[in-house]
């Protein structure tokens, strides 16, 4: 295999929303296969239903003691799932963007003083030693591709709403689906532009959607990317909703 010296490869997962997954072995095998420079989280990749606010009204029937545990256990889960990428890319440096879902959690400690107060960072990088991990709404940048999750972007034209805002290409999630927009200077013809908004790696029947039809659909992204330049080469390759798909060169991972 040829290996370009002044390219950054790079792969990353949007709203996997652990434990409410789709199947991610044939990805862990697919990054086996191809090993990348950087592997990023982007945000909602733990979904953290059992503390969410929108079930505060329970709480008290389920019991504090109770949620406290299951968030235990589920914390210990995520972390074996973390686990799992580290162990098909040992050298990859790894990034992880925090997405509203995350966000939760600090939510949920300031609201329940009286329990125990886990860090999600630090729940992270024990996972992941040296994960770089950036704050709900701050960018990743690798050359010329910028990084976030996603919710800063409103539902009308998310992908369009990306570049007209950033005035650069922008890779996101966030909206579960696939879109792309590109944009332009009439200054001049070297500044163009363009909004990816990555689809899910989540189940496309969500509880909240009582099983609605919806545009939801599962995927991932990547990109080759030159150190120098920053130019880069953009992918999103879409995902059954079992987890199954063909590489670039045709391999089928199921």
């Amino acid at each position: 295999m040829y290996i370009d010296p002044n390219v950054i490869k790079t792969s990353w997962l949007f709203d996997s929303h652990f434990p409410f997954n789709i199947d991610i072995q044939p990805l862990l095998n697919y990054l086996k296969d191809n090993p990348v420079d950087i592997f990023g989280f982007g945000g909602d990749n733990w979904s953290l239903d059992c503390i969410s606010h929108h079930s505060e009204h329970e709480f008290k029937n389920i019991g504090y003691n109770n949620i406290a545990k299951r968030f235990q256990n589920e914390k210990v889960a995520f972390q074996d799932h973390l686990k799992r990428f580290r162990e098909v890319l040992p050298k990859a440096k790894f990034v992880y963007l925090i997405g509203n879902h995350e966000v939760w959690l600090e939510r949920f400690c300031i609201d329940h003083p009286q329990l125990e107060q886990p860090n999600l960072e630090g729940i992270i990088t024990e996972a992941l030693p040296g994960c770089e991990v950036i704050p709900q709404g701050q960018f990743y940048q690798i050359g010329k591709l910028n990084f976030c999750h996603g919710d800063n972007f409103g539902t009308a034209n998310p992908a369009k709403q990306a570049v007209e805002r950033c005035k650069q290409s922008v890779v996101f999630g966030h909206h579960h689906t696939f879109k792309v927009w590109p944009d332009f200077s009439m200054v001049s013809d070297l500044n163009k532009y363009v909004g990816i908004q990555v689809p899910c790696f989540t189940g496309r029947a969500p509880d909240y959607g009582r099983g609605r039809p919806n545009s939801w659909m599962n995927g991932f992204f990547k990109a080759i990317i030159k150190r120098n330049s920053g130019n880069f080469t953009p992918y999103v390759i879409l995902v059954s909703p079992k987890g199954h798909f063909l590489s670039l060169d045709g391999k089928e991972y199921a």
